[in-house]
């Protein structure tokens, strides 16, 4: 008889089948989550709009031509560890919108824009604050919202305004890209121009006004560059001229002409006509006719 209840007290006191999972091996049983694999498939069973429109669009595309582990793994990578996701499938429990390192973690070569450009930092300027989230056809490239010119013209009325102007920068009609000669995540601040050099963005164009020349004229010389007499974005002088007329764009230096260049007299009120080569010249220190 005292075998028999030694016997029913030990069936009650030993652990179950979990319990010797959790107390006898030290491991717990996987739970749905651990169990299910966290690839883009994974998640198209719910988010399918949002998978298919990713693989179809240039984003996904681009990580599949590299390698499909890539565009499967894209989901994790952007939106974090889906594991308490997975178990229970709140918006608290997954990084909705990715942040920054989200995105340099594959374009490292961009950098962290918030960085390199203070201002937009300023403005809490992201990268999802240009560009589209990959999930949707985007509106123009590099997988920006919109086009640079309304995008960036959103933040930057007055220059947007500018290549309206009747003398402005335009590819037939239709104004300039901005990012013809502007880079965002350039490492230069100057403008956060392409090429950072003197002038350097505007005879990648001007080739012909590069020089370097025997006798420049000094603007060229200074940290102003072709600015200190042109408006970059428009104008509404011919030329992109920051003054109406050439005579005053020219005054602002040359204040000591004295009599032999008499302001009265239309003759010396277009300077151009004799200093004809104003960008520089390799004949004349004087800008002459060459």
């Amino acid at each position: 008889m005292r075998a028999v209840i030694t016997l029913l007290l030990g069936l009650l006191l030993s652990p179950g089948p979990r319990e010797q999972g959790e107390r006898g091996t030290g491991t717990s049983s996987p739970g749905i989550a651990e169990e299910t694999p966290q690839t883009a498939e994974t998640c198209a069973a719910c988010h399918e709009e949002q998978v298919t429109g990713t693989a179809a669009g240039p984003h996904g595309l681009a990580m599949k031509r590299s390698s499909e582990s890539l565009f499967q793994n894209s989901c994790v990578a952007c939106h974090g560890n889906a594991a308490a996701h997975l178990e229970s499938p709140a918006k608290e429990n997954i990084r909705r919108v990715p942040g920054v390192a989200a995105c340099v973690s594959c374009h490292a070569a961009s950098g962290n824009v918030s960085l390199s450009s203070p201002a937009h930092a300023r403005g809490q300027v992201a990268c999802l604050s240009c560009h589209a989230s990959g999930h949707k056809k985007p509106g123009s490239t590099p997988l920006l919202i919109a086009g640079s010119h309304d995008l960036c013209g959103s933040c930057h009325m007055e220059q947007k305004s500018a290549t309206l102007l009747p003398y402005a920068h335009r590819d037939g009609r239709r104004p300039f890209e901005c990012k013809n000669c502007h880079s965002v995540h350039g490492k230069g601040r100057q403008g956060r121009l392409l090429d950072a050099r003197n002038g350097g963005a505007c005879i990648d164009c001007h080739t012909d006004l590069a020089g370097p020349f025997v006798f420049p004229h000094a603007p060229r010389e200074t940290g102003g560059a072709c600015v200190t007499c042109h408006v970059p974005h428009g104008s509404t002088n011919p030329r992109m001229l920051t003054r109406r007329s050439i005579s005053s764009l020219c005054l602002e230096c040359h204040t000591s002409l004295g009599s032999s260049h008499d302001q009265t007299k239309p003759r010396y009120r277009n300077c151009t006509t004799c200093h004809i080569a104003i960008h520089g010249s390799n004949h004349d220190p004087k800008l002459f006719d060459e």
